[in-house]
């Protein structure tokens, strides 16, 4: 009696690439965040070269958020609003192409607060870092920016590169 050689093996050729195009399915909705490059290694050139090829957008969602009436707004790119009241919809075709966009080049999240608009450009390792526009006109400090350890104005009035870093932020303030 002849024994067929693959037929123990079978069942494992159809469920491991099985489980691996599944593993990829579930991965594809954190490819950009891995994408983003470490915060700690960005500095202010990389910032000032990277707002400068999406200022045109940054600046329309600015404008947005400056007239409208909320005073604290999250918006990650991809999805609505959020803030603590509900969920309110970008009503402005172009802004809403804006954060799409800005979303695709890397951008994690913007954030609004009374006295500032905040772009995460880079993410990781307890680190972000970004572009930070002040509503008030005063240098944002550490009420706007939780865990700040640099930040430095960009070539634009009102702009200002930031890095906030949890762990240089424990180590620097210790009591």
């Amino acid at each position: 009696m002849k024994r067929d050689f693959w037929r123990p093996y079978s069942l494992s050729i159809l469920i491991i690439p099985a489980l691996l195009v599944g593993i990829w399915i579930i991965a594809l909705p954190f490819i950009p965040f891995l994408r983003n490059a470490d915060a700690s290694s960005q500095g202010v050139d990389e910032m000032r070269a990277d707002f400068a090829r999406n200022q045109r957008r940054i600046e329309l969602i600015v404008d947005y958020l400056v007239r409208s009436d909320y005073d604290r707004v999250r918006i990650w790119p991809g999805q609505d609003f959020a803030n603590p009241h509900g969920h309110p919809q970008i009503n402005n075709r172009r802004v809403e192409r804006a954060v799409v966009r800005l979303g695709q080049r890397g951008y994690s999240l913007i954030r609004k607060n009374a006295d500032a608009i905040v772009f995460f450009r880079w993410a990781g390792r307890g680190a972000r870092a970004g572009a930070v526009y002040s509503i008030n006109g005063q240098t944002p400090g550490e009420e706007t920016l939780e865990y700040l350890v640099h930040i430095e104005p960009l070539s634009v009035p009102g702009w200002y590169f930031f890095r906030e870093d949890f762990n240089e932020w424990r180590l620097r303030n210790r009591n």
